[in-house]
C-alpha cells in the first residue's frame, strides 16, 4: 500500500464529512478502525509493501498527489494544522468512563491515531521515552524515495450521463390461483431469518439517560487525563502539621462524584497517625472537601480535621481558586474560619516541559490572619505515578526570607490504588532540609464511588 494513495482517501473522507456534516460519524467510525502504527516511524511516512509474505516497511514513493494533505487533515503532520480534524468521540465522547477508557487505549495505543489533544503519535512515546538508550536508526532511513507511480487527476474526466426518469409499470393483477389456499401438509412453515451477527462497529452514543443516571451524568464534562498525561494536582500546599492526608484520586465519569482515602502516617519526628480524606465533586473540577487525622498513640487521644472548597481543574493552562483551612483544627473548634487561606493558582502549559516530564504552576496564598505569600510549585515525574515536588514560598515581608517545601513519592490519580510519600510540609528555610523535623511518610489507599 502506497503512503499517498492512502493521503488521498483521507483526504476524500476529510472532505466528505465537512461537504456533508450528516456523515461525519460515519466518516469518523471508518477513519479510526484503521491502524495507522506501521505507517509511521519518528513522523516518517512509510509504504508498506508484501516480500516472501512478511511485511516490509520502505520510504514513502513521492510526490504524493495531493501534498500530503489527507495525513494532515486529520493531525498526522508536525505541527498540526490548527484546523485539523479531532474526532467527536475522542473530542466530546459521549462514552462511559469504563467505555471510553477501553476505546481511547483502542485507537490512541493500538491503532496509532493522533492524541486529540497533544497531536502526538504514540508509536512517539514509545520510541522516544526521556531515558531511551540510543539506538542504529532503521534501515529505511537510508533508502531514496521512490517515484509514486500511478497519476493522478484532480477530477473526474468521465462523461457522466444523467439517469432518465422511466416510468414505472404496475403489474397486472393476477388471478387467485385454486390452490393458493390450500394447506399442504408436506411443506414445512417457513423458517425465520436469523438475527445477523452483530458488526465490529465503534460506538456513537449511548442510551438516552434514565432518572436515576441523571444525578451521576452532572459530570458528564468531566475530562480525565488520557495515555501519557498526568494531572497537575496539589496546586495549593497545606502548611506545617496539616490535618490533610495524601491528595484524593480524580472523580470518576458515571459516578457519584465521591473520592477520598484512608491512610496511616509516620511522623519522623512525632506520633503516628490514622486518617482519611473524603471529597465530592458536585461539578465537573468543583470540590468540597474534609479530612480527619487521630494521633492515637498520645495520652489522650487527639483528634483534629480539616476542610478545603474551591475549583480545581487538573489541566495544564488553567486557573484554580481554593478557600482552605489545612489545619489541625481540633474539637469544638468549629471550621475556624479566621485561620484559613484562600487560594489563586494558575498551571504552566509548555510543550517543552511535558517532554522532559515536567509540571509546574504559580499563585498567591491570602491569609486571613497573616501577610500573603507568592509561590511557584514543580514537578518531576520521570516514571509514571513516581513524581519529585518542590514549592518555593516567597513572603511580602522583607523580615522573612525564602521557604520551601518538598514532596516524594508515588501516587496515582486512579481510584483504588496504593499512594507511598515523602511530605515535608515546613516551615523549611531555603538552606535547611528538615528531613526528620518536619517531615512524615504517608501510606494511602484511595477509593471513589
Amino acid at each position: 500500500m502506497f503512503a499517498g494513495t492512502l493521503d488521498a482517501l483521507l483526504f476524500s473522507l476529510y472532505d466528505t464529512q465537512e461537504r456533508y456534516p450528516d456523515l461525519r460519524p460515519l466518516v469518523e467510525q471508518t477513519v479510526l478502525k484503521w491502524n495507522y502504527c506501521e505507517l509511521f516511524h519518528k513522523r516518517w511516512i512509510l509504504d508498506l509493501m508484501s516480500e516472501d509474505g512478511q511485511l516490509a516497511r520502505r520510504v514513502a514513493a513521492r510526490p504524493f498527489p495531493l501534498g500530503s494533505k489527507g495525513f494532515a487533515s486529520w493531525g498526522f503532520l508536525d505541527p498540526d494544522p490548527d484546523d485539523r480534524v479531532v474526532p467527536l468521540l475522542l473530542s466530546d465522547p459521549t462514552l462511559g468512563h469504563t467505555e471510553f477508557q477501553y476505546f481511547f487505549h483502542r485507537v490512541y495505543r493500538e491503532h496509532c491515531f493522533p492524541h486529540p489533544e497533544t497531536g502526538r503519535l504514540f508509536t512517539e512515546e514509545i520510541e522516544a521515552p526521556l531515558f531511551a538508550p540510543l539506538r542504529p536508526p532503521p534501515v529505511f532511513e537510508g533508502q531514496t524515495p521512490a517515484a509514486y507511480p500511478f497519476s493522478w487527476e484532480s477530477k473526474c474526466t468521465e462523461d457522466i450521463v444523467a439517469a432518465q426518469q422511466i416510468p414505472r409499470v404496475e403489474p397486472a393483477p393476477s388471478k387467485p390461483s385454486a390452490v393458493a389456499n390450500v394447506a399442504v401438509e408436506s411443506e414445512s412453515p417457513p423458517q425465520p431469518t436469523p438475527p445477523a451477527e452483530p458488526a465490529d462497529e465503534l460506538p456513537v452514543a449511548r442510551e438516552p439517560p434514565n432518572t436515576a443516571s441523571r444525578f451521576r451524568e452532572r459530570l458528564d464534562g468531566l475530562e480525565l487525563p488520557g495515555p501519557g498525561e498526568s494531572p497537575e494536582v496539589a496546586v495549593a500546599q497545606p502548611s506545617t502539621s496539616s490535618a490533610a492526608g495524601v491528595p484524593t484520586p480524580l472523580p470518576q465519569k458515571d459516578s457519584l462524584g465521591f473520592t477520598g482515602n484512608f491512610y496511616h502516617r509516620w511522623r519522623v519526628n512525632g506520633e503516628p497517625s490514622v486518617g482519611s480524606t473524603i471529597a465530592w465533586a458536585p461539578a465537573p473540577y468543583w470540590f468540597i472537601r474534609a479530612a480527619f487525622d487521630l494521633q492515637y498513640e498520645l495520652v489522650n487521644e487527639r483528634f483534629s480535621y480539616s476542610w478545603g472548597v474551591g475549583y480545581d481543574d487538573w489541566h495544564p493552562g488553567t486557573w484554580s481558586f481554593q478557600l482552605n483551612n489545612w489545619g489541625p483544627i481540633l474539637s469544638g473548634e468549629g471550621l475556624k474560619v479566621e485561620a484559613s487561606v484562600f487560594n489563586i493558582a494558575y498551571k504552566f502549559k509548555s510543550d517543552l516541559l511535558k517532554q522532559f516530564h515536567l509540571s509546574g504552576s504559580a499563585g498567591i496564598d491570602m491569609h486571613f490572619s497573616q501577610e500573603p505569600v507568592f509561590y511557584t510549585t514543580w514537578q518531576w515525574e520521570p516514571i509514571e505515578t513516581w513524581f519529585i515536588r518542590v514549592g518555593i514560598q516567597i513572603p511580602l515581608s522583607q523580615e522573612r526570607g525564602l521557604r520551601w517545601t518538598y514532596n516524594f513519592g508515588r501516587w496515582d490519580w486512579r481510584p483504588f490504588t496504593v499512594a507511598l510519600t515523602y511530605d515535608n510540609w515546613g516551615i523549611n528555610e531555603i538552606a535547611q532540609s528538615n528531613l526528620s523535623e518536619n517531615g512524615a511518610v504517608n501510606l494511602a489507599f484511595s477509593w471513589a464511588f
